[in-house]
């Protein structure tokens, strides 16, 4: 026979794959079939999810414990819960079981409708505090059976925190497979037992209420603090007394809140009080909670302060420089330290220690150093919150040198003038120690010198200029490079020399005629020294000074300036016109159209071209009528997109008479006729039809007198043609002329064609 065993759930059980595993197992000896059909079922224990109060933790003033009834495995065929295989249920975690030692009795009772009572078990154990297991000692062989628990007991190990739950589950080798919970546990919160202080009231000044954040907010807890939801308890009342008064006199007054109002939200019952302040000044003082709700304990607030001044504790100043005074852009050797406290008395004595929540914030007081001044401190904005009352600042310095500087010390919130004053104090230049733009780069336009050019100093920390004791030779390079392509900067002369000399510029590199090949948001510039010659003391570190980078500018590309020239404004037919453009600006090797218009409306593109190194191109170009023409430039890295002036050349037709008698006096018959024709240039399909005038003049009295005029329209080939009688004697000339359309100019008049008529 070939018998096939199929795993089916966890370590330890197998699945029968074949309907012939009954007779494989009675072949078998007892105890070597380990196999879990995994068709049982659990009933979870009673009541499941079982709630069980935080009172009864290990860790309550009274624990106790939980009994549980059951659950039980229910086998759906003999065999299921095997022999040697064990159920270990297994507490969630926060939860633990009753060990037998400690007088717990669990146990397991073998049942069912149709159970031989062949099964056995072992005893039932409680190994850990957290497991509760039985072993099978011999399993259902012909029907299946119920294994259920008993006298099992818990509790939560801890009170808190909430919310907590699991559930019980089988970490043992044998059971129903896909199982996961014999039971789930829930800690609730406890009974009502005592007040806490959700807010607590915290330093503000004397007769003004306490701020949104700190307005006393109370509620009922249990012994651990567990959050309890007391709606069916409501109304009643939570009630606040002002229980340590310094000085003896001053009571807190609230507007609102002393009865308690649900937080539905939340679930929770709490007090939520308003308008709350205190009337006197005074240190330490301590309210204290109490509550209608039988058997809950009061509590008192932390104390807290009501102060009405500041103070500094520890002067500012103080450093290296000469009389010990403060150097430039480096930290005062004496930080201050400024003081919440009530009365202008010692610090000691009159320190609201217990103030926790103003903010003290530092500048300089108006008027005093050196104006433009900057007072820069480790503390954001140079703005701290005190630690027991007292605000001590780090790292604080003054840039520039001065005298008679002094610290104004504010404060959220306000007390009294709220406007405390330092002592005065001196701040001396320091050893030279970094470069400093003093004129940052301004004005760049692509390939123009910027309009402002950099100046860069060699100065001590706080950016105080060294006119003495120190030079070097000072370099620009560029530093953040938003050009595309990379811009590309020149300076004249490329590298200048900030020594200590005399003068506006002493200390100072000037740099002239600065400039960035292209256009680009965000350039910097990077100054950097070499050969640093210092003289005794007067750099911090001996031939070395840090490098400095300009403020971010923004280098234009500057607006195309594109003229367009022709070389005529009239032109004849088959003659050329030669249009010259010229960039003014960043012009050299510039891609532009060269564009043409009948009407100055509709634009063609006559020509691609690019300008020469000079920034000019000059195109020679034979147009057949009379165009306007214009220059338009889509713009490179470092030039705008533009369009050039417009102009315009006219084009003549030319209109050429036959016969011609080139120049001389033809002698002809009187009636005799001559058909003449003129041929018109252009004469294009597309353009409107030019109209010939023919006149006719004859001498009379010796002065040439018009006789006639015949207008004609040429046809496709460009002719007009009108025949003319001589029927009258004498002296005749004939001429012609091509009359103006809308897209030429007229032609100028043939030339005299003339005639003897005998």
């Amino acid at each position: 026979m070939n018998t096939r065993l199929r795993s089916t759930g966890r370590a330890g059980r197998m699945g029968v794959a074949l309907t012939g595993l009954l007779l494989v197992a009675s072949l078998l000896p007892m105890g070597l079939v380990s196999v879990v059909l995994g068709a049982a079922s659990v009933t979870v224990i009673t009541g499941s999810p079982l709630s069980i109060s935080a009172d009864t933790a290990a860790n309550a003033t009274t624990p106790a414990w939980t009994p549980l009834t059951g659950p039980a495995v229910t086998e759906s065929s003999a065999g299921q819960l095997v022999n040697a295989g064990s159920v270990v249920l297994t507490a969630p975690a926060g939860f633990e079981f009753r060990t037998f030692a400690a007088g717990g009795a669990p146990a397991a009772t073998i049942g069912g409708t149709s159970c031989p009572n062949t099964m056995t078990h072992g005893a039932v154990t409680t190994p850990s505090a957290t497991t509760v297991s039985v072993t099978i000692t011999a399993q259902s062989n012909t029907n299946p059976c119920q294994v259920t628990f008993s006298g099992i007991q818990v509790r939560p190990t801890t009170g808190s925190p909430l919310p907590r739950t699991g559930n019980i589950t089988n970490t043992g080798t044998t059971g129903p497979a896909g199982a996961t919970s014999y039971g789930t546990l829930t800690m609730i919160a406890g009974t009502a037992a005592k007040l806490a202080f959700v807010q607590q009231p915290n330093t503000t000044p004397a007769n003004t209420n306490f701020v949104a954040a700190q307005q006393p907010i109370v509620k009922v807890t249990d012994q651990f603090g567990n959050d309890l939801d007391l709606t069916s308890s409501l109304p009643f009342n939570i009630a606040l007394a002002t229980t340590t008064k310094p000085g003896g006199t001053g009571d807190m007054t609230c507007t609102s809140g002393l009865t308690v109002s649900a937080a539905v939200a939340s679930g929770q019952t709490r007090g939520t009080f308003s308008g709350c302040k205190m009337p006197n000044t005074g240190l330490a003082y301590v309210i204290t909670a109490s509550t209608t709700l039988v058997g809950v304990a009061s509590k008192a607030s932390n104390p807290f302060d009501i102060p009405d001044n500041l103070g500094f504790e520890t002067q500012p100043g103080g450093g290296l420089g000469t009389g010990s005074k403060a150097q430039g852009g480096i930290a005062f050797t004496n930080q201050p330290k400024v003081t919440v406290r009530a009365g202008s008395a010692n610090f000691t004595t009159n320190k609201a220690t217990n103030d926790t929540t103003t903010v003290v914030t530092l500048s300089i007081k108006s008027g005093t150093g050196t104006a433009g001044a900057i007072l820069t401190c480790d503390q954001a904005s140079n703005a701290l919150k005190v630690t027991g009352g007292s605000a001590q600042f780090t790292g604080c310095k003054i840039d520039k040198a001065g005298t008679g500087y002094q610290l104004i010390a504010t404060s959220v919130p306000a007390y009294g003038t709220n406007a405390w004053t330092s002592t005065a104090f001196d701040v001396v230049a320091g050893p030279a120690s970094k470069l400093t733009f003093t004129t940052q780069p301004a004005g760049a336009a692509a390939g123009q010198a910027f309009t402002t050019q950099p100046v860069i100093a060699i100065t001590d920390a706080g950016g105080n200029v060294a006119t003495t004791g120190v030079s070097a030779n000072v370099t620009l390079t560029i530093g953040t490079n938003p050009g595309v392509p990379a811009g590309v900067l020149t300076c004249t002369p490329s590298q200048t020399v900030a020594t200590a000399t005399t003068g506006l510029n002493a200390g100072k590199a000037v740099f002239s005629g600065c400039k960035i090949g292209n256009s680009g948001v965000g350039y910097t510039l990077v100054a950097s020294v070499t050969s640093v010659v210092c003289a005794a003391g007067a750099c911090a570190t001996p031939g070395v000074l840090s490098p400095a980078t300009s403020s971010a500018f923004t280098v234009t590309s500057p607006a195309a300036q594109i003229t367009l020239t022709p070389s005529a404004s009239v032109i004849t037919w088959g003659g050329t016109v030669v249009l010259t453009t010229r960039f003014l600006v960043n012009g050299a090797g510039k891609t532009f159209l060269l564009q043409g218009a009948r009407d100055g409306v509709n634009w063609t593109t006559i020509q691609t071209l690019i300008t020469d190194v000079n920034g000019n191109s000059s195109y020679a170009y034979r147009p057949v009528t009379n165009l306007f023409y214009k220059v338009v430039f889509a713009g490179t890295s470092d030039l705008i997109a533009g369009t050039s002036n417009t102009t315009r050349t006219v084009v003549r037709q030319i209109a050429n008479l036959r016969p011609t008698n080139f120049g001389a006096i033809k002698s002809i018959a009187r009636n005799t006729s001559i058909k003449f024709t003129t041929t018109v240039r252009p004469s294009r399909p597309e353009l409107p039809a030019a109209k010939v005038s023919f006149v006719f003049y004859r001498q009379i009295g010796g002065v040439w007198t018009f006789i006639a005029k015949r207008d004609v329209y040429i046809n496709s080939l460009g002719l007009a043609s009108w025949t003319w009688k001589f029927s009258t004697a004498g002296s005749w000339y004939v001429r012609a002329i091509a009359n103006p359309t809308p897209y030429n100019a007229n032609s100028v008049w043939s030339r005299l064609e003339r005639y003897t008529v005998r």
